[in-house]
């Protein structure tokens, strides 16, 4: 399972997909390893590319954001 964090990291690569996004960390002897995301489940290398904004049911005029296995469960929970 690769680490959450790298010692002196120096570059950052971002794939934001379509369906998932992944996130590396490169030192500086041109190793490169994938983030690892917390979810529900175990950790993640790959985070769900998605978003909902629902109705927050206590601030009528604000909205509740969720990103990746929390958004899809927002959405299940609350499709309208």
């Amino acid at each position: 399972m690769p680490r959450t964090l790298m010692s002196t990291p120096v570059a950052l690569g971002v794939d934001f997909g379509a369906t998932n996004t992944v996130v590396a960390l490169g030192d500086r002897s041109d190793r490169a390893q994938l983030v690892a995301f917390k979810t529900p489940g175990d950790p993640a290398t790959a985070f769900r590319s998605t978003l909902s904004l629902n109705h927050d049911p206590e601030a009528p005029n604000s909205r509740v954001v969720n990103a990746g296995p929390w958004a899809i469960e927002a959405y299940l929970d609350d499709p309208g």
